[in-house]
């Protein structure tokens, strides 16, 4: 059984990259097409690529983490794709925030399954529970995330909102150096 500080860290990375996926997916064409003026149909390219670049990581996730550690595969290029759009969001520079968005896609790709692996290895034997909880994680950031943004975009404007995003995925990319403490218990992932 994983003790509920486990639980809690993998259920709160797994609604920061949640809440992440989902602001990027609802708010970058609007911010594209609002804040810096592109046309609807170019602006909601942003979307396309941002969803391009998840499924490719998400398709390549067993050959990465047979390579890389997962939690430097959520760290780096989290921290990456954060630093990115936060410079994109200040600059205004469409093709820089069209490259934020692939990175950050890219960056974002593995992370509900390589949470949720996680979880299963610190687990053991019966993960059934546990996972079910973080998965719930997941389900309040893909609920609440749409409001929670309007919210912010209506009160903040949406260039915040989308800097909100970012800092979201710098923390995450942070808190991911901590995974392998709290979700392999004393064995190296």
């Amino acid at each position: 059984r994983l003790p509920y500080g486990v639980i809690i860290f993998l259920g709160l990375a797994i609604l920061l990259a949640t809440l992440t996926e989902g602001g990027i997916i609802d708010w970058s064409a609007l911010h594209l097409h609002r804040s810096v003026g592109l046309p609807v149909a170019d602006a909601g390219q942003a979307v396309l690529w941002f969803s391009i670049a998840m499924t490719v990581t998400r398709f390549a996730g067993d050959w990465l983490t047979a390579r890389i550690r997962p939690h430097l595969l959520l760290a780096v290029p989290l921290i990456l794709a954060a630093i990115l759009l936060m410079l994109a969001v200040t600059t205004a520079q469409v093709p820089l925030l069209m490259m934020a968005y692939v990175v950050m896609g890219l960056a974002l790709g593995n992370a509900f399954p390589i949470i949720i692996s996680e979880a299963g290895r610190a687990a053991g034997d019966r993960p059934l529970r546990e996972i079910s909880i973080i998965v719930g994680f997941a389900y309040v950031g893909l609920i609440s995330g749409p409001a929670l943004f309007g919210v912010t975009a209506h009160l903040v404007g949406l260039d915040s909102t989308l800097l909100v995003l970012g800092g979201l995925a710098l923390i995450l990319g942070l808190a991911s150096f901590a995974m392998p403490r709290f979700s392999s218990r004393g064995t190296d992932i």
